[in-house]
């Protein structure tokens, strides 16, 4: 559930923070609608990566929609570089301090990618895989826990 929850807030309408600033209903609609349009990607796909919880192969399209999207969003600066910073205040609304640094620490050193759309899909792609562990090491835990009481 948390991996689709994080999979909207990076790809689509659940952003919510632009430089620390809530986005309105309007502007993430507006935003995404303009970063479709100039990236030429299908909305379909955008919808099909919320519905199927799926995350889309890497393409130009998708990368040129995901540096539309971040930089309008605040997660990615002029110079094409992912701003961890900004991901971190976000995540923080869903996770604890603990799980958000485990999280990102391996994704920061990652500014891979040869534009700032690639570096959005490898940042988020990071991310999502890491939270996806967490979780899954984390149920575990407790499930150990409930069966040992």
């Amino acid at each position: 559930m948390m991996k689709l929850l994080l999979l909207l807030v990076f790809v689509s309408l659940s952003m919510q923070f632009q430089a620390k600033r809530k986005l309105t209903q309007d502007e993430i609609r507006a935003a995404n609608k303009k970063c479709l349009k100039n990236s030429g990607m299908d909305s379909g796909v955008v919808k099909n990566i919320i519905s199927l919880d799926t995350f889309p192969k890497p393409s130009d399209k998708y990368f040129k929609y995901l540096e539309c999207m971040y930089f309008d969003q605040g997660y990615l600066d002029s110079d094409g570089l992912i701003s961890y910073e900004t991901i971190e205040d976000f995540i923080l609304d869903f996770y604890d301090v603990d799980t958000v640094k485990q999280a990102l620490e391996p994704c920061v050193v990652l500014q891979e990618g040869q534009n700032g759309g690639e570096r959005a899909y490898n940042a988020a792609k990071c991310l999502i895989q890491n939270l996806e562990a967490l979780e899954k090491r984390y149920e575990k835990q407790n499930k150990n826990a409930d069966n040992t009481t």
